[in-house]
């Protein structure tokens, strides 16, 4: 009977504490959002983005506590893209790697940065900072630096809405990004 309670003893402690390891680890999620853009007619190979951050987490809070995501950071920024150029219209080809495609223009860039602070008790911070580079015939056809900083109220701190912060800035800068890609990618 004392083994049993024992086991089941410490069962219960092996499994909290494997929830609270995890509690560091924000899911990375996309949902693409309507944007303001021309529609796309064109044929975009998107190439995954390399990751330049200068450390590997994505956030703090207040006890700096830090977070790291459940995921590849830069595979979630050219996931994003992706599905947010679909949703205008284009016909977009993900690839790992940039070679030469049949399409109209490539898309890569580089992830500088993505990071969620918290600098007070409901008060959250996201910084965003990418490179995107367009080409076209093999050629550099547009090259954008794109920054955001997102201030955010968080009544309850949790990992969802650490994943949430992350995925409205991302929507907001993609507001930004999407629009210039298709204007250059009809362009001339």
């Amino acid at each position: 009977m004392r083994f049993s309670v024992r086991c089941i003893g410490l069962l219960a402690v092996l499994v909290l504490g494997s929830a609270c390891a995890t509690s560091n680890q924000v899911p990375l999620v996309y949902q693409p959002v309507a944007l303001e853009a021309p529609t796309c007619a064109g044929r975009l190979a998107v190439v995954k983005f390399s990751d330049n951050r200068a450390k590997p987490q994505i956030g703090h809070n207040t006890d700096n506590q830090l977070f790291y995501p459940q995921g590849d950071v830069a595979v979630w920024l050219t996931e994003a893209l992706q599905r947010q150029l679909e949703a205008a219209g284009c016909r977009v080809e993900y690839h790992d790697k940039e070679y030469a495609f049949d399409t109209d223009a490539v898309v890569s860039g580089q992830l500088m940065e993505a990071y969620t602070s918290q600098s007070s008790v409901t008060n959250y911070i996201t910084t965003l900072r990418f490179r995107v580079v367009m080409k076209k015939d093999g050629r550099e056809a547009f090259i954008k630096n794109y920054e955001g900083k997102f201030e955010n109220t968080v009544l309850v701190a949790s990992r969802s809405n650490r994943t949430k912060l992350m995925q409205s800035a991302l929507q907001d800068m993609m507001r930004q990004v999407v629009p210039d890609i298709i204007k250059q990618a009809k362009a001339n």
